[in-house]
């Protein structure tokens, strides 16, 4: 991993914080660590921000909530960042989790 990408990881990780909105660098840390972030804590809103927008695109299909210029103002990362956490975290879809078929809604099999 690059340098500063593993700290995330491990404060993300961390039972004893409640990491629910991480900001990431796409610039410096690239596309893979919004892939990385988005596989390992689905629930976790990503916020990339990124010079080009091109990464921008690529940000938003690797996961990322919300994807923005860099030049963004702090004031207006903040507002945005206090939104997101007010929402209520996306719903984890498990494996374990079945559609239901005409089997499984109460009709006897002919």
């Amino acid at each position: 991993m690059a340098s500063g990408i593993e700290p995330t990881f491990d404060a993300a990780a961390n039972r004893r914080t409640d990491v629910r909105v991480v900001v990431v660098d796409v610039d410096a840390f690239g596309v893979s660590l919004i892939r990385d972030l988005h596989t390992v804590f689905p629930s976790m809103r990503i916020v990339a921000l990124t010079s080009s927008p091109r990464q921008m695109i690529a940000s938003l299909k690797m996961g990322a909530s919300v994807a923005l210029p860099r030049s963004t103002p702090a004031s207006v990362l903040t507002r945005l960042i206090t939104k997101l956490l007010a929402k209520p975290a996306k719903p984890k879809i498990t494996k374990h989790a079945r559609p239901r078929t005409s089997q499984t809604s109460g009709h006897a099999p002919h």
